[in-house]
Formats: structure tokens, sequence, C-alpha cells
């Protein structure tokens, strides 16, 4: 006998970055996934695997066996605490789960090896394959969720890097990172921003970035703001 999947009134959209996962939902507010411990685990290895290239030049036989054991042992390492946080999340939040549909050979700079390097370590679609164990998934359309105003729906194409999103025609100021989880979440409801703003942000402040201390003081109206829920699953040893 088949067992259907759960039906979920509730969304997250979630927005991913190099460092993080943001996500959104009326219900949880702003979401921030703290990825700093896979990315220190990322470099770690690489460092380690760096080391043993150079071993590999005076002793090949010694330096093609650690060279497996220790790939292996990041591979298994990432996937261990991506199963994890996969399953961490599911659990949490019962809800349908949106994901950008991000194609990393999209994203590569001709002269960008740094950037390439850190793009080739990202595991958005190997974490967004394992959520599907555990909830239901929807991917959107990546374009321009960072800079596309989630209150009026106007791109602000001269955003380049900065943290805190303005928008030239209705004023909006939020976190970029917030806007983005936010066009998700507008994104794999099928809803345009203009209709559904309201609705959907509820009692959330417009206007904000992250502050980096709690107890910082407040200078200006951009440092109010901070995420509802904040997630960071350590590494196991």
């Amino acid at each position: 006998m088949e067992v259907s999947p759960p039906s979920f009134t509730e969304a997250v959209g979630w927005d991913s970055n190099m460092h993080s996962l943001d996500g959104f939902s009326p219900r949880w507010g702003w979401i921030k996934v703290d990825l700093k411990p896979l990315h220190t685990l990322h470099t770690t290895y690489r460092q380690k695997l760096s080391k043993i290239n150079k071993l590999y030049s005076r002793n090949r036989a010694r330096g093609r066996k650690l060279y497996k054991k220790y790939a292996g042992r990041w591979r298994n390492r990432v996937k261990n605490y991506l199963c994890r946080l996969a399953k961490h999340l599911a659990t949490i939040f019962p809800a349908q789960h949106g994901f950008e549909k991000l194609e990393k050979q999209k994203m590569q700079k001709k002269r960008g090896r740094r950037w390439n390097r850190r793009l080739g370590e990202a595991d958005w679609r190997f974490l967004v394959s394992l959520m599907r164990g555990w909830a239901p998934v929807v991917e959107v359309f990546p374009g321009y969720t960072s800079k596309t105003c989630s209150r009026c729906g106007e791109v602000n194409k001269a955003l380049r890097s900065q943290r805190v999103f303005r928008c030239p025609h209705c004023g909006l100021e939020m976190d970029r990172q917030l806007n983005a989880c936010i066009n998700i979440y507008h994104r794999m409801r099928g809803v345009s921003p203009q209709k559904e703003f309201k609705s959907s942000v509820g009692g959330l402040p417009l206007m904000g970035a992250e502050q980096k201390d709690p107890y910082e003081p407040v200078r200006g109206p951009n440092d109010v703001v901070k995420p509802q829920v904040y997630i960071c699953l350590p590494l196991t040893t």
C-alpha cells in the first residue's frame, strides 16, 4: 500500500549563499542557517590534500594512498553533515521547501580561480536532493532574486555587493538575503510581490540589516532587523 506524502499549508523559501542558508516563512519569519562549520570542513580537508600533493612528488605510492583516504573521508563527512542538516530543517519546519535551481556552470568566472574553487565546494544541489527525502521540495527560477524588490517587483541592477537592498522605486530597504528569500517564497507560491507582500511579511519590520551582536547598539534603521530563527549545526567528531 502506497502512502501519500503529507500535504503542508506552510512554506519556506530558501536563499542559498556561500556561508549561510537564509529562509523566509510568514509563520517563522527570517531563518538563518549558519554554514560556517561546513565551510571550515571544506577548508580543513582542502589544505590537508594540498599537503598530500606535495608528499606525492616524493613518494607516489604513499601519496596516492593518503589522498584516496582523506578525499573519501572529506566526502563522507560533508555528506554526513548535510544529511543531518536536511533532517534537522525538515523536522523543525514541517512545510514545503523552495530553493533556487542553481547551475554552477553558469556562475563560474573565467578569471575567478578563487571564486570557482569556492563555487565547486558549495553543496546547494546536494542539499536539495537530500531535502527531497524528508519534505516536499520546489525549485524556482533563480534570476534576480536578491535584486528584485519583494514589495513592488522593481529590479535594482545596481545592487552589486551591498548587504542592504534599496528599491529605487518604492524605497524599501531590507537585508539583501532576507529580500531574496522572500522573493523565492513568492515564486514558489506563484504570486507577484505586489499582491502578496503585506500578507506574507506580516509583522516583520521592513527595514534593516542583521546585527553582528545582539547587544550591539542600534545606530540607524539598517541595524534593526535580526533573524527570528538562528541555526548552527556543529560538526561531529
